[in-house]
């Protein structure tokens, strides 16, 4: 015969009491319902579950084995109470977070590692992909939001975009590059030197196209690309390449000392760094939470933005 798993839960509460009266306090009911209850399990098993003949309340060998599924099925609902508490709490759960290659490397990955810190039960599953494939993974529900530069959007019908913070593209490349020695940079210098390209899907490359077009510069000598931001970097960083790459990713290695900016009358690209979601979607608090700490990292740079992003030197 089937057992209700309550009437299980309420066997392990009676042997856990010692006493009907104490288990019924606990279990917040009286004690001829606990009583009725164990008369429906005897009658169902065809067995006792507990020694007529014996005081205090002694159970047999059945209600023992009973009992301990009770116990099992009490600590699953308790986990479960736990858990969803948590999940309602934005302390547990999985999101699922798509950007740009160099921003996943550079930035969020470091957001990400501090949010681990505070937040050890929320799963965090970063993709790391070109734009175009970021918003395609979004609206089949593989991802619950794009972290980038929202511009790149063509349709962006069925999406909610939230703007976090804008910036510009810079010129950088190590400390102590001979061009940062220079009081005036002219377009020759820019079109003799060694550059770093980026990956041709990767609105970096175009950005550098722009950014040396800008400033004049109409020939310039890649002698290498990639889509890692680690290969980018150690080229830069221990060469004499230069590079454009987002002020957002890289400010925090320019104030460290690693990379320096080449100082240029004119910006680079500006773009808008944004959450992109899908209008239809229900948050969840665990994605709520990262949010919040998304935001709060990125525009916590906006002083140091400000103080890498004044004017520098012009092009003769």
């Amino acid at each position: 015969m089937k057992l209700d798993p309550r009437h299980l839960v309420q066997l392990a509460a009676i042997l856990d009491s010692g006493t009907l009266r104490v288990a019924a306090e606990r279990l917040g009911t009286t004690q001829p319902a606990l009583s009725r209850t164990i008369a429906m399990m005897e009658e169902r098993i065809g067995t006792p579950l507990f020694e007529r003949s014996r005081r205090p309340l002694t159970p047999t060998d059945t209600g023992i084995e009973l009992a301990a599924f009770g116990r099992t099925i009490r600590g699953a609902v308790e986990q479960a109470d736990r858990m969803s508490h948590q999940i309602a709490s934005g302390q547990y759960g999985t999101v699922r977070v798509g950007a740009p290659p160099f921003m996943c490397d550079q930035l969020i990955s470091r957001i990400v590692s501090e949010f681990a810190r505070t937040r050890p039960h929320i799963r965090v599953v970063l993709q790391s992909d070109y734009f175009p494939g970021l918003v395609a993974a979004l609206l089949n529900h593989r991802l619950d939001m794009v972290l980038g530069p929202f511009e790149l959007l063509q349709r962006p019908s069925g999406l909610t975009i939230e703007r976090v913070l804008r910036s510009r593209a810079v010129v950088v490349c190590r400390p102590g590059h001979k061009l940062t020695r220079k009081k005036r940079l002219t377009t020759a210098d820019l079109e003799a030197a060694i550059w770093v390209g980026h990956s041709r899907e990767s609105m970096l490359s175009l950005d550098l196209q722009s950014t040396l077009a800008d400033l004049g510069a109409t020939r310039f000598n890649i002698v290498f690309e990639s889509d890692s931001a680690g290969a980018v970097l150690t080229l830069v960083r221990d060469g004499d390449c230069l590079t454009v790459l987002p002020l957002l990713s890289v400010a925090q290695r320019v104030e460290a000392g690693e990379l320096a900016i080449l100082p240029t009358p004119r910006s680079g690209p500006e773009r808008w760094t944004a959450m992109i979601t899908r209008s239809d979607s229900v948050q969840s608090a665990a994605m709520v939470e990262l949010k919040k700490t998304l935001v709060r990292d990125i525009t916590s740079v906006v002083p140091l933005l400000n103080k890498l992003a004044a004017p520098g030197g012009r092009l003769g």
